[in-house]
């Protein structure tokens, strides 16, 4: 069975008019693990992606992907905090990517004032549907791009 995880706090039956705040794609070959994202994300949804992340993201070697496609929404206030946790979680654990965010996302993530920082946390610039197929060389060279950037270290 595939986790559907909604914030704490949240109706225990979902409508077949709500979504989930996020889910797990089943594990892929190769330990890359893909999170997809849902809806509007405040900062309770976005503790509740942090927590999930780190339930998941325990080895150096996990290449875990969190799929921005399904988002609509993002609380710019909530953004930078997020950002700033996701890279030091990455920095003691796995390999964690932002893939699919639509531009709408993306600018708001930039006026958040952690554009820089999503820039280095971020797989792609396009849609997600390339993006989990890659990994090994692909995300090694991601890595090195976000550090001769001067934006992870």
């Amino acid at each position: 069975m595939i986790p559907v995880f909604a914030p704490p706090g949240h109706r225990s039956g979902i409508s077949r008019f709500e979504q989930p705040t996020c889910q797990w794609d089943p594990d892929r070959d190769g330990g890359v693990r893909v999170l997809r994202l849902f809806g509007q994300l405040g900062e309770r949804e976005l503790l509740f992606v942090l927590d999930a992340v780190a339930d998941r993201a325990r080895a150096p070697r996990d290449v875990v992907l969190l799929d921005w496609s399904g988002v609509e929404h993002v609380d710019f206030r909530s953004v930078g905090g997020f950002l700033n946790a996701l890279a030091r979680l990455r920095d003691r654990s796995a390999s964690i990517w932002i893939v699919g965010a639509t531009t709408y996302v993306r600018r708001l993530m930039d006026v958040s004032g952690a554009g820089s920082l999503r820039r280095a946390l971020s797989w792609d610039e396009e849609p997600a549907g390339s993006a989990t197929l890659l990994r090994g060389a692909e995300l090694r060279a991601a890595e090195r791009r976000a550090l001769r950037a001067g934006v992870w270290n």
